[in-house]
């Protein structure tokens, strides 16, 4: 039995780039094989082909005038799902100690950085789709939630990234320690996630109190681009701790 393609149109005509992000990633995570999508500027017509390049599967099939059609023609199998979700904990992983070695050396690579956002965001779009379409067991929303916080935590890492090298910001030797503590909490909770571990995880409770703390005092210290630092590192600390709760409850029996 062929399965039932579901397909949305949308018009993005009276709308802004941003609102055209939400709405493709909505309509991919939604589960839509097809998207036609209206617009009526050049400028939207490059946005689209843009924007398909971070849906996982999907390319554009045809261009008529005024509209796009966009086409899901190689979407991963169910059973590489497991595998996409370690291998955003992995690349998040490498993310982490490549900002902190850029900054520690004052050597940006921004294009590289980008690349490795769209990259990170193809894969949690993907399995945010997945959980939506696939996934039948009652604890779904909680592992759609841990992956929206990995892209969030993803994203705090590439934007502080990126506001570093705009800055040509070389860190302090006490941010430095900060960061790499911020980097171990995150290892912490990718061990825990993957070993089921519940002591581990009130240990990244911890890790959490104990980082605020010393980013309050750090804060209350710095000021201009140092603060700024400071304040996307607070960012990874508490998207790593938000995930916490919802990794209790996945595995809860």
């Amino acid at each position: 039995i062929k399965k039932k393609e579901k397909s949305i149109e949308l018009d993005i005509t009276k709308y802004d780039k941003r609102m055209l992000l939400n709405l493709l990633n909505q309509s991919y995570r939604l589960g839509y094989d097809t998207i036609r999508v209206q617009y009526n500027t050049q400028e939207q017509a490059t946005w689209i082909e843009e924007m398909t390049a971070t849906l996982l599967g999907f390319e554009v099939v045809e261009k008529k005038k005024n509209l796009c059609i966009l086409q899901n023609i190689a979407e991963p199998d169910e059973e590489k799902f497991e595998i996409i979700l370690r291998k955003i904990f992995l690349q998040i992983l490498e993310l982490s100690e490549k900002v902190k070695e850029s900054m520690e050396k004052k050597v940006y690579h921004e294009n590289e950085i980008i690349g490795v956002k769209e990259q990170i965001d193809k894969l949690t779009n993907y399995c945010r789709r997945a959980i939506i379409r696939k996934r039948r067991d009652t604890k779904k929303p909680l592992l759609y939630g841990i992956i929206t916080q990995l892209s969030l935590i993803s994203h705090a890492y590439i934007y502080l990234s990126l506001y570093a090298a705009k800055k040509k910001y070389k860190m302090s030797k006490k941010t430095a320690e900060h960061l790499e503590k911020a980097n171990k909490m995150f290892r912490d909770y990718y061990e825990a996630f993957y070993e089921k571990d519940f002591v581990k995880l009130n240990s990244v409770g911890k890790e959490k109190i104990m980082l605020e703390n010393i980013n309050n005092n750090l804060l209350e210290q710095s000021k201009g681009a140092e603060a700024v630092i400071l304040t996307y590192i607070r960012e990874i600390i508490r998207n790593i701790h938000m995930c916490t709760p919802a990794t209790i409850g996945y595995y809860l029996e």
